[in-house]
């Protein structure tokens, strides 16, 4: 009461003075009040459960149980569980072709264990067939070449023989002869003897 009588007393004052003429200033102090009330009573009703530093509380839950003590033996465990998972290897090893093609068959089965050499998959091996068939003709080719190539040899062989043979038959028949002494003293014809000087 003591306040309403001084500010209307001093109404003066409070009208000139700018920031006391919007009344939001009134607004702020109850927002704060409130605030510091809110948080009081979220501390009283939140702190209940609280346990104090060296005091232990025994579990709600635990105290409803009964428990039994047994001695310790041991036995087999008959019980299993399904369980879906994938399970990783701890080592891979990529496997690849040394040559391409389609999987006609698969010879193991995910998880088999394989030796060294096994055969894993059959690939089709209709376009590798024919490559084979063209190098064996190929080769077929190669080997008649060689063979007609052995026979141009054999007759090159035989023709440089009778060209040899020709050769030294017109090399002796060509050479000069020495003819015996004889038919030197002889007189031939005249028109072969030597003219006086």
């Amino acid at each position: 009461m003591l306040l309403a009588t001084w500010l209307t007393e001093n109404n003066k004052i409070w009208k000139d003075n700018a920031p006391m003429k919007n009344k939001n200033w009134i607004i702020i102090p109850v927002i704060i009040c409130f605030v510091i009330i809110a948080a009081i009573v979220s501390f009283l009703i939140y702190s209940k459960d609280a346990i104090s530093p060296g005091v232990t509380v025994p579990d709600k839950t635990s105290v409803a149980c009964t428990a039994k003590t047994v001695q310790a033996e041991i036995a087999t465990v008959t019980e299993w569980y399904d369980a879906v998972g994938t399970v990783q290897p701890s080592t891979q090893a990529r496997i690849e072709a040394q040559v391409s093609g389609q999987v006609n068959a698969v010879r193991v089965n995910a998880g088999d264990e394989v030796l060294a050499g096994q055969l894993l998959v059959i690939l089709d091996d209709l376009l590798l067939q024919s490559r084979l068939s063209q190098a064996r003709q190929s080769l077929k080719t190669s080997v008649s070449g060689m063979e007609q190539a052995r026979q141009a040899v054999h007759a090159a062989e035989a023709v440089f023989m009778e060209a040899e043979s020709a050769y030294d038959r017109i090399k002796n028949f060509l050479m000069p002869r020495p003819r015996p002494n004889r038919t030197w003293n002889r007189p031939g014809p005249a028109f072969c003897r030597p003219k006086p000087n």
